[in-house]
């Protein structure tokens, strides 16, 4: 068990990808906030209506699954 523990161990210690060197001639990375997002979308995509038609999805999957067993 320990040698397989050693080996899992070394073979996280890998060297990293080489990427090349960052340049920093691209533009930043703009960070918007959920409204701009959101109005960007056409439609809200987060907030209490989205977080209640998730949760009756996975309710319904949930029962799928149950029937499935």
């Amino acid at each position: 068990m320990k040698r397989i523990a050693l080996i899992l161990l070394l073979a996280g210690c890998d060297a990293p990808p080489d990427i090349g060197p960052v340049d920093g001639s691209g533009p930043d990375p703009v960070l918007l906030p959920l409204d701009h997002l959101n109005a960007q979308a056409g439609s809200a995509i987060s907030g209490p209506e989205t977080a209640q038609t998730l949760d009756a999805r996975a309710a319904a999957l949930r029962a799928r699954a149950a029937a499935l067993r």
